[in-house]
């Protein structure tokens, strides 16, 4: 190398490299789909919806039904349920169902959308 009044010139020998951007790839060619293809993406996707689907029906109506029955046990009368409310208990319910509406709001709107 040569310093020329503070300047170092490359020597003819030495090669630049160009920086190389993370996470680039090269795209490739688009392909005709396979038939083979389409059926198992779309067996995934239906065995993923019923792995979903499943447990979270079972879940629910065994909540249900645990918590009904639950109910039935302990608050009944002469083996009768009879429900009552006061109407002046409505902001016992009022403000918890719209914290949880709002949580619930803010956590689908967050979701990030999945990469094919």
């Amino acid at each position: 190398m040569q310093s020329q009044g503070g300047f170092i010139a490359p020597s003819a020998s030495s090669k630049i490299t160009p920086l190389s951007q993370p996470g680039f790839t090269k795209p490739e060619p688009l392909q005709a789909p396979d038939n083979d293809a389409e059926d198992e993406s779309s067996a995934s996707t239906a065995n993923s919806f019923f792995s979903v689907l499943m447990p979270l029906v079972t879940l629910l109506g065994g909540t249900f039904f645990l918590f009904f029955a639950l109910m039935l046990k302990l608050f009944s009368k002469n083996g009768k349920l009879t429900l009552e409310w006061s109407a002046d208990s409505w902001p016992y319910f009022l403000f918890p169902a719209l914290f949880l509406l709002l949580l619930g709001l803010g956590t689908i709107t967050s979701e990030e959308p999945e990469s094919i």
